[in-house]
């Protein structure tokens, strides 16, 4: 029988410097290789990462297995830069291979398909709202724009919080987020229940 484990990182061999964009997601990715199958973990600075943080998926070998596994960012910040490892093992062997994770705070829009407002501290987000859906979010006439009150706080990093919430209220919330790099619009519709 032969005993071995391989370890292929990041798909297409990543660097082991990794640059994510703050807000942006990422992921880190390892894939083993071995007899009997390996198991895969990961470390932050040392330290563990706690299960279901991160997606794994076996492959369908009975006799040789392949796992790979993901450490997903959703909406990484700065904090959460270091040094992150993955190690595989399959009871005869261990490999690891550590990443430099690098988050750059850059305050942009990540595209045009999704829209983050994950911590990003931003003068370009707006909150609207209004009593009927609105298709269109740029028709301005149909909103009514949402400041700092009793009733509403924006906080820096864009969150909308509602102070006092009114049971008989069924709102559109609309969420317009504009910089240097393009703009986005988002809704979301919530109705109180007593």
């Amino acid at each position: 029988m032969q005993i071995s484990i391989t370890l292929l990182v990041g798909g297409s061999c990543r660097e082991n410097a990794i640059h994510a964009k703050t807000g942006i997601s990422d992921y880190i990715e390892c894939e083993a290789d071995g007899t009997p199958r390996p198991m895969i973990s990961w470390y932050r600075n040392g330290k563990p990462i706690l299960e279901n943080t991160y997606e794994t998926s076996k492959g369908e070998y009975f006799f040789t297995g392949t796992t790979k596994s993901r450490l997903y960012f959703d909406c990484p910040q700065a904090e959460e830069s270091g040094f992150y490892t993955c190690v595989a093992n399959n009871s005869k062997r261990e490999v690891n291979r550590t990443f430099e994770f690098i988050v750059e705070e850059e305050n942009e829009i990540a595209s045009e398909e999704s829209l983050s407002l994950c911590e990003l501290k931003s003068h370009g987000i707006s909150w609207f709202k209004s009593t009927r859906d609105v298709y269109d979010v740029s028709d301005d006439d149909k909103l009514v724009r949402i400041k700092n009150s009793d009733e509403y706080k924006i906080e820096d990093k864009g969150d909308l919080i509602i102070k006092n919430l009114n049971s008989s209220e069924s709102l559109h919330y609309y969420c317009k987020v504009s910089n240097q790099y393009g703009k986005d619009s988002q809704m979301t519709y919530f109705t109180l229940l007593d």
